[in-house]
């Protein structure tokens, strides 16, 4: 499966969506994915994460709005 397909696969009708993993498991990866797909599409992409660092990290490399 393409990082592309894991993105629109990983995706809700409800417009919420939940992704876990350990270090460099390619959530980052996925949600540029995510983050790309949706802005093309006019929709906004927001990422969490509980240590700033992380948020810091995710939004740097995902290009999503996080916090």
């Amino acid at each position: 499966m393409t990082i592309r397909a894991a993105a629109v696969a990983g995706t809700r009708d409800e417009g919420i969506g939940v992704m876990v993993g350990i270090a460099g498991a390619g959530k980052s990866t996925v949600m540029a994915a995510v983050n790309e797909i949706y802005s093309t599409a006019g929709a906004g992409v927001y990422g969490a994460a509980l240590a700033g660092k992380a948020a810091d990290n995710l939004q740097q490399s995902s290009s999503a709005l996080c916090g």
